[in-house]
């Protein structure tokens, strides 16, 4: 069987890849910020918000463990909160490597939680967050920067 740590992380490096092909977004961080408020909202009605932080607690201290700026990111009952990451030091390299493992925990242990039922439509949330038709002017205008660099 396929390990739902490895099944999550190829899906969010695909997802990245297509939102930030040159991995040098500034706006990396508000990318993964609609992403985890994406997941949020569609799963908070089906766990409860208390479940929900919980979850979110468990992937910021696993998170924390491992990589020195997610030290500045938090959790509320609106969500996970990562504003103090655009300020931290890090390159936009290392904070694209933390937050995808953020959002592959995420997914992880709420794919665990709820053996995996609720993973094809929290992948499906994620898919349309930093997409071409986003609401984020943001990452869009980044997104067809990149596109049209790579045209030339």
């Amino acid at each position: 069987m396929l390990d739902p740590r490895d099944f999550h992380a190829r899906f969010v490096e695909r997802w990245l890849e297509e939102r930030d092909p040159t991995g040098t977004s500034p706006h990396v961080v508000e990318l993964f910020e609609q992403a985890f408020a994406a997941i949020w909202a569609r799963v908070q009605p089906r766990i409860g918000e208390v479940t929900l932080m919980a979850v979110a607690d468990r992937v910021l201290f696993e998170g924390r463990e491992r990589h020195r700026c997610v030290a500045v990111a938090s959790v509320e009952p609106t969500g996970i909160r990562l504003a103090g990451l655009r300020a931290c030091a890090c390159g936009h390299v290392v904070r694209r490597v933390e937050l995808s493992f953020l959002l592959v925990e995420f997914l992880r242990i709420l794919g665990t939680l709820t053996a995996e039922v609720l993973t094809p439509a929290l992948h499906e949330e994620l898919s349309r967050c930093g997409a071409a038709g986003t609401k984020d002017p943001k990452i869009r205008s980044e997104r067809r920067r990149s596109s049209d660099d790579g045209g030339e």
